[in-house]
Order: C-alpha cells, then structure tokens, then sequence
C-alpha cells in the first residue's frame, strides 16, 4: 500500500512538474517579441558557428510563428549538418520540419529532400509527414523556369497525395487545406471553382480558421466575386480584429465597392493599428476615400470638415511613408511625384 501511495504521489508530481514547465513554456513564448529576433540575429552575424546562438534563433523563430526562411536555413543546416548533437532528442525533429518548410520557400528542393527523407525514415505512418510531401510537389509546382505542363504535374502529384490521407482520415484538416491550396495552383476555371468549393466546405467545419477565409477571400477578389470577398473579410476581421493588413484589404473592398464612407472607417482603423510608414496603402486609401467623399453632392459642412482632417491624416502618413525612402536620386524622384498627386488631389 505504501509502495502504491507513493507511487501516486510522484506521479501526480510528475504531472504537476510537467504543467508547470508547459506553463512556463507558453509563459516565455508570450514574453519573446521582434526584438529579440533582432537581437539574435545581431549575435549570429558576430558570431555565424556559435550552435546555442542558432539554437536559439530557431525557437523564438518557432514560438513567434514569423517567417523568416532565410534565416531557419541559415541556422538550421549547420546543425542538422553536425548531427543534430546540439539540439534535444524530440527537438531535432522539430527543427527539421522547420528547416524543411523553410528550404521549401526558398526553392532549395535538394535540402529539403534530405530532412524529408529522415522524417518519412523517422515517422513512417505519419499523416502529417505524407501532408509534407505534398508540399513539396507545390512547391516544385510553383518554382520558376518550368513549363506548365510540368508544374500542372507537380500540382496532381500533390492533389493525389492530399486525396490518398483523405481518404485514410476524412477529418483530417491539413490534408483539405492543403488540397484546396493545390487545386489553386492549377489554375484552370475548374480547378479553382474546385478549390473554392473545398474551402468553403472545410469552412464549415473549422469556421475560427482566419487564413483560411483569408485565402477564400483572395480566391474571390481573384475572380472579380468582390461581395463573397467582402463576406470573406469580415469574417476575417472578427477572428483577427488586430491585424492592420485585415482592416486595410475589407477597406480596398469596400472602396472597389463603392462604399467609400465604410471605408473610410476601417482604413482609419488601421492606420490607427499601424501608424507606421509602412502602412502607406492605408494612408492612400484614406485619401482616395476623402476625396470621393468631399466630391459627392450633398455633403454636410460637418462631413467635409472631418474628411478634411481625414485626408490631411492621411497625407502626413503618406508623406512620412515616402520620407523614409533611400535617398537617392530614385526615392528623391518619387518623392516629389507624390507631392505633385496631393496638391492635385486636395
């Protein structure tokens, strides 16, 4: 009894210890910011072979989801080059996954091939691992400097692949994503009527899916359907409603809609998420939308008024986004091209 009871208790303190180091996790996930993906950075062009620096980088690559291929390769080829000696037993396939989507990205199909074939040696029945390789025929699809034909048979490749998992686990939402993505890549009035189709249904079952309303949105816009578009990006916006980039595309919509008082709004909104000079589309927007708006008949003094403050919003942003361009002769040039459009437009 003895024997049992303390086995108990140091299981459930196994158990508490693992809660606490995921919480911990998740707690120093939340904690990392760009700033130290630049810092890192800053440490591996000192310091390029230093593997706990690379090690590192990769993890707070992963744990912030952002895409940076370039350096995943740079960091992840070195060590799974050495064996992988440098990272953890269950790490080192997490980092060959990464260096693997990122190899993909950058079209360096030789390498990827490698970390693929010690994934599919590793995890033979693995669906996930299967979904992999579909991405690679896309990726070949999608490459440059191959005719179409070659590229349609890369695009069937990885429709057969993603069918074949289908198949063995219906509910498997990577495998439809995934199709949906290739059946887009074929291009043809069919296959994308199909990959439309595919979304939508998958849709249905995982509707809190905010990239994959995103692409359904850029499938209609694609196909001149801008209302299904506009539906598309308001459910967008509900999942991710701090997202600049999501406030600024349902604004570009409702401007080719012709409803430029909404738009208006959310252009607002996201140069007040993203007042930075990198939202120069944002700033564009709101002086177009101004400007349709101080043109109509009919317009109250207080509407032109707050168009007025509107668009010279909108202009400060645009000037302060053409302000930070390399100065040279180029940027001096575009300049001065931009200056001339606001006094026409004003």
């Amino acid at each position: 009894v003895r024997r049992r009871e303390r086995s108990t208790v140091e299981r459930k303190g196994s158990e508490v210890s693992k809660g606490e180091r995921g919480a911990a996790g998740m707690a120093a996930a939340a904690a990392l910011t760009h700033a130290d993906v630049e810092q890192l950075e800053a440490r591996l062009n000192s310091h390029p072979n230093e593997s706990a620096t690379q090690r590192k980088l990769l993890a707070c690559l992963r744990a912030l989801k952002f895409r940076r291929p370039d350096l995943v390769a740079r960091c992840g080829l070195p060590l799974l080059a050495a064996g992988g000696r440098a990272l953890g037993k269950a790490e080192v396939w997490d980092v060959r996954e990464q260096v693997y989507l990122a190899c993909l990205e950058l079209h360096m199909f030789d390498h990827a091939e490698a970390q693929l074939l010690m994934l599919q040696d590793k995890f033979p029945k693995s669906f996930r691992v299967r979904g992999l390789s579909g991405m690679l025929s896309e990726a070949r699809g999608g490459a440059s400097g191959i005719s179409r034909q070659t590229a349609t048979k890369h695009y069937e490749d990885a429709v057969a692949i993603y069918d074949g998992i289908i198949k063995d686990e219906p509910a498997n939402a990577f495998a439809r994503k995934r199709k949906s993505c290739a059946m887009r890549g074929l291009g043809s009035p069919e296959a994308i009527a199909s990959s439309v189709g595919l979304l939508n249904e998958y849709l249905e079952l995982y509707p809190t899916d905010v990239e994959s309303w995103r692409e359904l949105a850029e499938l209609y816009l694609e196909n001149g359907h801008v209302e299904a578009a506009k539906f598309a990006l308001e459910e967008v916006l509900m999942l991710s409603p701090v997202n600049y980039v999501n406030h600024t595309m349902l604004a570009d919509t409702l401007y080719t809609l012709g409803d430029h008082a909404t738009a208006r709004k959310y252009y607002a909104q996201s140069l007040e998420l993203n007042g930075t000079p990198t939202n120069a589309r944002a700033s564009m927007g709101m002086i177009l939308c101004t400007t349709a708006l101080n043109g109509k008949r009919g317009a109250s003094t207080e509407e032109k008024s707050t168009n007025t403050a509107l668009f010279e919003c909108g202009k400060l942003a645009l000037m302060d986004c053409y302000a930070h361009l390399p100065a040279n002769n180029g940027g001096k040039e575009v300049s001065k091209l931009a200056k001339r459009w606001l006094k026409m437009a004003a």
